[in-house]
């Protein structure tokens, strides 16, 4: 289709026409709708820019409060958590600390019943063993299992401690009897052994869970003092089982069949069997002398010494030390004697005394 368009133009004084085509008209129409388009855009984003941003702005700042809070929430967990295994760390290290203490008492309780002269076990009470076919356990399993065994071992520890505080009392007890019957008062004090020392440190109130063992350890210093006492005076028995062939004090004499006076108790012994000392202390007499033919004669503490006469042999010297029971000779009938036997005289501030009250003092003691 062409359109005829008469346009005046006053240069040429003539009409012209111009032939416009369909799709340059369709072409105008498109241009002329964007731009209306973005003349319309351009209007909206002018009017609603600034509304837009605020928005936006808003977002970002809802959701920066919302890490923030989540931010305090984690560390308010994290504090939370740290709090509790700060707890739970106090807690395994109070039962280690109770464990550690439990263990010091066992070791004093081990240490006050072991048997003097007896091997000792390798090392020291051991609460937390490894565990068993070398499976790992975790810290909480092995705290238990030892609690377990330090309630085991006490139990076994104080039946041990109580049967011992009762055996050293009834042996102390047996040792005071000693001391009555042989008329003479306890030492105040044990003898010091050489080679000790050290401060002293007295038991603390946080041993009390020790107390049984501080008790049996009380129990033994008081025999042991006991016993020192008597380890110098002659209350054991010279020939025990020997029957006595002839008492203290006044019979016929064997040899003229006159009354005579007796200064000691005849034991009837084979020849050879060996004659033990009574008590400590030191030979003042090791040889001939006249009646008692072979003579040892012992001084010891308190006053006292003892003779044993007759012997076959003698077996130590004078101004020699001895123990009670070590072996000073060997039953014979030397000197003024009927037959094998063993004269043994008891003295007192060199004043002969009746054997019968210090042997009595030996049964106690054997009993």
């Amino acid at each position: 289709m062409h359109l005829r368009s008469t346009l005046p133009f006053a240069a040429l004084r003539q009409p012209v026409r111009l032939d416009v085509s369909g799709g340059t008209i369709l072409l105008a129409v498109v241009v002329a709708l964007l731009l209306f388009g973005w003349c319309a855009a351009t209007t909206t984003y002018a009017l609603f820019h600034d509304r837009a941003l605020d928005a936006i702005a808003e977002r970002h700042l809802s959701r920066q409060q919302a890490s923030r809070s989540e931010i305090l929430r984690l560390r308010a967990e994290l504090e939370r958590t740290g709090s509790l295994h700060l707890i739970e760390r106090t807690g395994f290290a109070e039962r280690l600390a109770e464990l550690e203490r439990r263990q010091e008492a066992l070791e004093s309780r081990e240490e006050a019943i072991a048997v003097p002269g007896a091997p000792q076990r390798d090392g020291a009470v051991n609460l937390l063993p490894p565990a068993e076919d070398g499976k790992p356990q975790s810290l909480t399993a092995r705290l238990d299992a030892a609690s377990i065994r330090a309630d085991l071992l006490t139990t076994q520890q104080e039946r041990k401690v109580a049967d011992a505080v009762a055996a050293t009392q009834r042996e102390a007890a047996a040792l005071r009897l000693a001391y009555s019957r042989a008329g003479v008062v306890p030492i105040s004090k044990a003898p010091v052994e050489a080679g000790l020392g050290g401060p002293f440190i007295a038991m603390s109130a946080r041993d009390a869970s020790t107390g049984d063992a501080a008790q049996l350890m009380k129990a033994q210093a008081e025999r042991d003092r006991l016993r020192a006492g008597l380890d110098a005076i002659p209350v054991r028995h010279p020939a025990p089982g020997s029957p006595v062939s002839s008492g203290f004090g006044g019979r016929s004499d064997p040899f003229l069949g006159e009354p005579a006076f007796h200064s000691g108790v005849d034991f009837r012994q084979p020849t050879g069997a060996g004659v033990s000392a009574t008590a400590d202390g030191t030979v003042v007499t090791a040889g001939w002398s006249g009646g008692y033919g072979q003579l040892v004669e012992i001084r010891h503490a308190s006053g006292f010494s003892t003779r044993y006469g007759h012997l076959a042999t003698v077996l130590v010297q004078e101004g020699q030390r001895v123990s009670q029971g070590e072996i000073i000779g060997r039953v014979g009938s030397t000197g003024r004697s009927t037959g094998a036997h063993l004269h043994y005289e008891v003295r007192r501030d060199g004043q002969a005394v009746n054997p019968a009250r210090y042997l009595s003092a030996a049964a106690a003691l054997e009993n």
